[in-house]
């Protein structure tokens, strides 16, 4: 029996929106124009994006959630953008399948913070087959989306461990091991020059790789999911539903 394969899950390099127009472009480019589908989360049904005017609708919803009652939230970025991978030779339907069960998971049933809106698009055009999620950050409760080693929940390490449960509960046997336990170091051991070098070469793989390169159609700068600590976002860090997660 064939040990099981690692849980990959990625955030995708200045995947965060901060403006309609770019929820716009980065749906469009998801979908291929409306080849694929994108679908909504769970919380609406799971209901198909169909043509661009629905795409701008939901666009325009986002930034409504987002910027409503927020003084300079025009810096704000409003998404984040990861993408779930599976094995070479994973079923596309189970793939599919344990994505959207994800998502839900993460983002839509409250066990992790506050609850998120989501979109889903699912490719297959390499050997890994994967879904992008789109998560709008403002939640039900007003708390932002951010993912960081101090949440007990929206860290890389529990997303992956939630990534590979659910893939269980659906057949798949995945495994959630750490880069630190598969040997691969941490970034905090690098000194700063092998950090910049380290960086530099991620942006020379996303360039060869367009499914990690902005999709958003904006190359802002402060737009790198690295380094999203806006001054709106250090406002909304410390909302009462944010502090008890850390607590």
């Amino acid at each position: 029996m064939s040990a099981p394969q690692q849980a990959v899950l990625k955030q995708v390099r200045n995947g965060g929106a901060t403006k309609s127009k770019s929820i716009s472009n980065q749906m469009n480019y998801l979908t291929r124009n409306q080849e694929l589908e994108a679908e909504r989360s769970e919380r609406y049904q799971g209901i198909t994006i169909a043509d661009r005017e629905q795409v701008a609708e939901l666009s325009r919803s986002w930034t409504a959630q987002a910027q409503n009652g927020i003084r300079g939230a025009g810096d704000q970025q409003m998404t984040t953008h990861l993408v779930a991978s599976f094995p070479p030779g994973t079923d596309d339907e189970k793939a599919k399948e344990v994505g959207r069960a994800w998502a839900d998971e993460m983002f839509n049933s409250g066990k992790h913070g506050d609850k998120w809106d989501y979109v889903t698009v699912f490719h297959n055009d390499t050997d890994h087959p994967h879904m992008h999620v789109v998560v709008n950050r403002r939640g039900l409760e007003g708390d932002w989306l951010k993912i960081s080693k101090r949440d007990p929940h929206m860290n890389y390490d529990n997303m992956r461990e939630v990534l590979a449960e659910v893939a269980q509960e659906h057949g798949l046997d995945l495994e959630a091991t750490s880069r630190e336990a598969r040997g691969l170091g941490k970034d905090t051991e690098l000194t700063q020059a092998q950090r910049y070098m380290k960086a530099r070469e991620a942006e020379r793989e996303a360039q060869r790789d367009p499914e990690l390169m902005d999709t958003t159609g904006e190359m802002e700068r402060g737009d790198d999911w690295r380094s999203p600590d806006t001054e709106a976002d250090r406002r909304n860090d410390r909302s009462p539903t944010r502090r008890r997660a850390r607590e």
